[in-house]
């Protein structure tokens, strides 16, 4: 991050100190003609005149591209205290920064005014100035009327509560990446943890504990640039401030507290810098307070240190109180698991509750009929060379490690009236014994008494990840760990270490020397002749760049029938692809051996082979080694069931395929999906979508063949677990082969027709589903009451009349199935699971009353609808209304629902059979779509006639851009045995493009 994206301006002292009291009263005599307000703005060219006052600005970069220089943001303020954002583009603003300075009036004129992004909005107004090569930008010396000093928009800690959880991509650094309505903040500074160093080095974060009006404190975060310049000017400070006022800041909710993290637009001002902060300035000094000094706490925090147990064993048992970090590498000896895995937290507070013989119970909110919530609670021995120790893992560092949520793998496990926390240990749990890792360590005080026995891991560093400056967040002796800030995914680097072992082999002279097996490589260059059969291959791009080609992914077998991925780099397949036959056999060497990635794999072998510039790709036309001809990973539904939602590998399947639903059109138009529904080896049917040109490719091979396919074979699928059922989403290296094209499925064939099933045809299916049509609230009504019963989807535009509060905001669902739960007089029953000590969690149920100008109509808005809609969980909703003794289902409608009254909405709604009767009173909403989104296609998630609840949770995930780090879905198309296909078109690229 640059330094620039964290200018301190410090704002001149020699303005009227109110925000709406002026030196001189309005006068509009000397307003010119062509002068106007902010209010007065309008979308399109403005020549007119504005005076204003630059209250802030900030540098705003492209992290994706090396912190590429995209714009600059201004918060600018008109005489009527009016806010607006302003934005000059990179390649103008050569002839704009000499005049930026923070505090100073300007005339500006000769700008294009337009619409705020609906997801970033610095200021209440919803337009935005743009600079254009025709803006004058003059510094104002003698104003029409006096304009205020400063602009701020304050929110307490109520709105900030509201307000969080509004974006999941934490932490960020650029304004632009998040879906938040960035906040203000005023308050007394606490204390103050950092890990700037001097110099300082990569990683550097601080920690600033801030006290809200009502006492309440809360942290804010601030990073790399951000807390250098934060640390240096607070450690050169001669007094240690009391106030602190924090600009454009965006909260989040983090096991049940509200946390802040500051943006690429945060600036921070101390005691009287702003005339906010004078103010609660001297408030603080009339009451003396005897605030503890913050600056010295900045030299309390080191980096994290590596240590041996032995050292983390004797530091605690030599040194004073403290709390402090620590890294320590270590094998898991063996898991406690007598100990159990999980526990039931409380949805409102995270504490742990008590089981008593009818219901659950949480001490710390006094509620005897608390809903309840599965987290990880892990106890492990772990060893090095020196010494044993017990750590243990909470529900943050768990979820992290494994990719899945407590209620999710209890879910596999899925053992009939046994309570989750009574339940087997998962296996990937179990799984860790004898495996080493990284432990990130927090020692605390409580490990400084006699009575210590085990340490709390605050982090499990990949092999990958660099070792972590402190996460400092304060859990209250709180067991809950899923105040982890989340990281973003690690990519692994392709190039580096392989391409300096080929330099250095040219140097060498190396040649082939000898075959050797797939089994036999290890990591390093091999100069050794591999035969093996190139079963299939794929182009792997990448979506945030246009569509530029990365690499050629190939899935090749040898004599054995070990199956290996290859990799051809871009810049290096203009050599070899005019050789690449699937199905073709090779021989192989010269190329360089390097590890997988540890997360959706593709073969059971940690190994994958990287072509380099020694690399010999020769087809063998004779071959004294029989090669199998195929080579295949299928699961079946149970197995695909554990791999769900883990991302540990990408799975083949075999199976019947039933129907098939496709929204593909001739010519094919935008966004394209089709939905084939296949029975698994038990009679369990799943659906497998594939999207865009994967889609368009497999809709015109079924449409074209002269009899419908019984069997299909799909090639590394993602599967997904969603409401509790289970679906599979293709990948860039999905391959879809029918009935004879493999043996694997020919026997398959076999079988199904010797059982003679009568299957009912699947092409004539294709033409079943249209694009989305829209209608009006009339049309609609008059459709259901004349057509004929069938299963079909529309849009329709409409203001929302009024809410039904009676009918409540949410329900208890069950966290195994998805249904809505029975309350008794004291325990939640499932009637579905059969269980009578079910653990519920809240979802969304909202029924609105939906008028155009043509009729009126009732719908009904379930949980993934409104939980898109709004960024907000229905249990993190919760907490907003939340009242003792009060269950979630009867507590009062959040402000953010009942303020959907008297807007107007885009619904996409799906008519089902039982709204063709004569007892319908609603429509089921599977999405509200912005103005500014392009309608979507069906989702195609059968609701099984439960209410909308499992199925519209899908809506939540995006189903179509939910791909592997290393490849992106539907950038290659079908291919049969021997051919590759068309690559993707343009539109679909953009249609495509995250």
């Amino acid at each position: 991050m640059s330094s620039s994206l964290f200018q301190l301006h410090s704002i001149p002292r020699s303005f009227n100190p109110s925000l709406r009291l002026f030196d001189a009263p309005f006068d509009p005599e000397r307003t010119c003609i062509n002068r106007v307000f902010f209010s007065d703005l309008k979308s399109g060219k403005c020549s007119s005149v504005v005076e204003a006052r630059l209250l802030r600005f900030w540098e705003a970069r492209n992290v994706k591209r090396g912190g590429e220089l995209m714009w600059v943001d201004m918060l600018l303020m008109d005489v009527n205290s009016t806010l607006i954002q302003a934005t000059i583009n990179a390649n103008r603003l050569p002839r704009f920064r000499d005049r930026l300075a923070a505090g100073t009036m300007y005339s500006v004129s000769g700008f294009d005014v337009a619409c705020c992004a609906q997801n970033f909005k610095l200021a209440d107004s919803s337009l935005m100035i743009r600079f254009n090569d025709s803006t004058e930008f003059d510094v104002l010396s003698d104003p029409v009327s006096p304009i205020p000093a400063e602009g701020f928009r304050f929110r307490n800690q109520t709105e900030l509560v509201g307000l969080a959880n509004t974006n999941t991509q934490l932490p960020a650094t650029e304004l632009s990446d998040l879906n938040i309505e960035p906040v203000d903040i005023i308050g007394e500074i606490v204390a103050v943890k950092s890990t700037v160093s001097d110099p300082p080095e990569d990683k550097n974060r601080v920690m600033v504990t801030v006290k809200l009006e009502n006492d309440v404190s809360v942290t804010l975060s601030l990073f790399d640039a951000q807390a250098v310049l934060f640390h240096q000017k607070l450690g050169g400070m001669r007094d240690d401030p009391k106030v602190i006022v924090a600009t454009s800041i965006n909260p989040k909710m983090v096991g049940g507290r509200l946390f802040l993290n500051a943006t690429s637009g945060t600036h921070i001002y101390y005691d009287k810098e702003t005339h906010a902060g004078e103010s609660l300035f001297y408030r603080l000094v009339a009451r003396d307070t005897g605030l503890p000094s913050a600056a010295p706490l900045l030299k309390s925090y080191a980096k994290v240190e590596p240590v041996t147990i032995a050292e983390l064993n004797h530091f605690i048992t030599t040194d004073p109180p403290q709390e402090i970090d620590f890294l320590c590498t270590a094998r898991v000896s063996r898991v406690e698991a007598d100990k159990g895995w999980c526990y039931v937290a409380c949805s409102k507070c995270s504490k742990k509750l008590q089981r008593t013989a009818t219901s659950y119970e949480c001490a710390r909110c006094n509620n005897p009929h608390v809903v309840g919530s599965l987290r990880y609670r892990v106890e492990m021995v772990v060893t090095d060379d020196t010494a044993e120790g017990t750590f243990v893992c909470f529900d943050g560092v768990m979820t992290k490690l494994h990719n899945l949520r407590a209620s999710e793998a209890v879910q596999l496990l899925a053992e009939e009236g046994v309570n989750p926390e009574d339940s087997v240990m998962p296996p990937f749990v179990a799984g860790m014994e004898g495996k080493t890792y990284t432990f990130q360590v927090r020692v605390t005080p409580y490990n400084f008494t006699v009575n210590h026995q085990t340490f709390t891991v605050s982090r499990i560093i990949n092999e990958v990840e660099r070792a972590p400056a402190p996460e400092f967040v304060d859990d209250e002796g709180d067991d809950n760990d899923d105040d982890d800030a989340p990281d973003g995914p690690n990519n692994r680097e392709e190039s580096g270490s392989g391409k300096g072992n080929c330099e250095s082999s040219k140097r060498a002279g190396k040649e082939p020397v000898g075959n050797v097996y797939l089994s036999d490589l290890k990591c390093g260059p091999c100069f050794s002749t591999v035969e093996c059969r190139l079963l299939r291959f794929w182009e792997v791009k990448n979506m945030k760049q246009g569509g530029e080609l990365r690499r050629l992914s190939m899935l090749i077998v040898d004599l054995n029938g070990t199956i290996m991925v290859a990799s051809i780099s871009a810049k290096r397949l203009i050599i070899f692809r005019s050789r690449l036959i699937a199905g073709a056999v090779y021989s192989v060497s010269g190329f360089f051996v390097a590890e997988c990635a540890p997360t959706l794999r593709l073969t059971d072998s940690p190994l994958m082979i990287m072509f380099n510039d020694l690399t010999s790709f020769d087809m063998l036309s004779v071959t004294g080694l029989e090669l199998p001809v195929e080579g295949f990973r299928f699961r079946n539904e149970a197995e695909l069931l554990g791999l769900a939602n883990a991302s540990t590998e990408l799975p083949d399947i075999v199976a019947e395929l039933s129907a098939v639903k496709s929204t593909v059109n001739d010519p094919p138009k935008g966004k394209n999906h089709v939905m084939a529904t296949i029975k698994m080896d038990k009679g369990g049917s799943v659906i497998l979508s594939l999207f865009d040109c994967q889609a368009i490719a497999f809709h015109r091979r079924l449409d074209s063949m002269r009899v419908d396919p019984k069997v299909v074979v799909a090639t590394n699928v993602k599967p997904r677990k969603i409401g509790g059922h289970l679906f599979l989403y293709a990948t860039s290296g999905t391959h879809i082969y029918f009935d004879k094209e493999t043996s694997t499925g020919q026997a398959c064939l076999s079988r199904l027709v010797n059982r003679c099933t009568g299957h009912t045809p699947v092409a004539p299916l294709i033409r079943k589903v249209a694009k989305v049509e829209p209608v009006t609230m009339a049309e609609l009504n008059s459709f259901v009451a004349a057509a004929v019963s069938d299963d079909i989807e529309y849009m329709c535009t409409g203001t929302v009349l009024r809410l039904d509060s009676e009918k409540g905001w949410c329900y208890i669902a069950c966290v195994k199935c998805g249904r809505k739960l029975k309350r008794t007089e004291s325990v939640f029953v499932c009637m579905h699971c059969e269980n009578y000590h079910a653990v519920g969690v809240p979802r969304y149920r909202v029924e609105l009353a939906i008028a155009d100008d043509t009729d009126e109509g009732i719908f009904v808005c379930y949980d993934g609808t409104m939980a898109k809609l709004h960024g907000l969980e229905a249990y993190e909703a919760g907490l907003i209304t939340a009242k003792d003794g009060v269950n979630p289902e009867d507590s009062q409608m959040p402000p953010f629902v009942t303020d959907m009254q008297g807007k107007t909405y885009r619904f996409h709604v799906k008519l089902a059979t039982y709204d063709f009767t004569a007892g319908r009173q609603s429509f089921t909403v599977t999405r509200i779509i912005n103005m500014n989104e392009r309608l979507p296609l069906p989702e195609f998630v059968d609701h099984g006639g439960d209410e909308g609840i499992g199925g519209s949770m899908c809506v939540n995930h995006q189903i179509h851009a939910d791909v592997d780090y290393d490849m992106v879905s539907g950038e290659a198309s079908l291919i049969s045995a021997t051919e590759l296909s068309d690559p993707a078109s343009p539109a679909v690229k953009k249609a495509r493009k995250t």
